[in-house]
């Protein structure tokens, strides 16, 4: 017991004598240099939040973009998609095609959640095939839904999706 005791004077004697001061003055330049570090990397980064307009901007604004799609890149990749609806079978091709169309109508940037939103958006007047593509849309929702399509509406709703392409100069 005398020993333990003994231990604990010797611990509180060299715990009340250890240079306390010291040590939270050490701690206390510590942190000031933390919050110095802190505030100038919010004004660096500050003017990248709010970016070049003034207004806040949730994007962090890169230095280098990444490339975009040219269109001539973009007719390509869409008149070979559409050269090989060829060889698959005819309901898989409208649904393929609507999807190209689809994809087509998302990259001209026309407003519009669905397909049929974006083509009620296209202008009637310099593309006149939007009601042979709403007609060609409809056949493949009914293929979807499983009705009975004849090969001939399957055949016309193939030659409305080509029209359309061929009027936007994709074909």
């Amino acid at each position: 017991m005398q020993s333990i005791i003994q231990f604990l004077r010797i611990f509180f004697d060299s715990f009340l004598s250890f240079p306390w001061i010291k040590a939270i003055g050490i701690v206390k330049i510590i942190l000031i240099i933390i919050t110095v570090l802190t505030f100038i990397g919010w004004i660096i980064l500050l003017p990248h939040a709010i970016g070049p307009k003034g207004k806040f901007s949730p994007k962090f604004i890169y230095k280098t973009k990444p490339k975009k799609q040219s269109a001539h890149a973009t007719r390509d990749s869409a008149k070979q998609a559409w050269l090989k609806l060829d060889t698959i079978p005819p309901r898989t091709a409208i649904i393929e095609a609507d999807e190209l169309i689809t994809g087509l109508l998302h990259q001209m940037k026309l407003p519009g959640e669905n397909f049929t939103d974006r083509l009620e958006s296209l202008d009637t007047e310099s593309i006149s095939s939007t009601a042979r593509l709403r007609k060609a849309h409809d056949i493949k929702t009914r293929i979807i839904e499983d009705e009975n399509v004849s090969e001939e509406d399957m055949q016309e709703a193939l030659n409305d999706y080509e029209a359309f392409l061929k009027e936007i100069g994709i074909l």
